[in-house]
């Protein structure tokens, strides 16, 4: 358990990181990396995918299939409005180190690096 020094309130804060961390585990941005992870979006040979939301969006809706070929509809899903895509990469980016944004001009870039595996 983290201890902080109280805040303008005057109330001291706890953080359990057992619990903190599970919770950080069911947000839908943390699943959409294993989904990034499970759809192999970033190819044996690459070892990053780069684009912008909407490229990354048509992207995993692309391979959102299952082992007989029809679409699952997981992507329609967790991509149910135009923007969600580059809200969802956004706070990623500011969540972890895996995915980097970038300005290219007025839009947003972004840079998926894969997911290291321990020997």
């Amino acid at each position: 358990m983290i201890y902080a020094k109280p805040n303008r309130t005057g109330c001291p804060l706890f953080w359990h990181t057992q619990i903190e961390n599970a919770l950080m585990e069911l947000q839908l941005e943390m699943r959409l990396l294993e989904m990034i992870d499970n759809l192999n979006l970033i190819g044996e040979e690459n070892p990053l995918w780069e684009g912008s939301a909407s490229e990354f969006e048509q992207e995993m809706r692309g391979l959102d299939k299952d082992s007989d070929g029809k679409k699952t509809g997981m992507m329609d899903r967790m991509f149910y409005n135009g923007n969600r895509s580059g809200i969802m990469l956004m706070e990623l980016s500011e969540a972890t180190r895996r995915i980097i944004k970038t300005n290219r001009g007025n839009k947003a870039h972004y840079r998926i690096f894969r997911l290291e595996q321990s020997e």
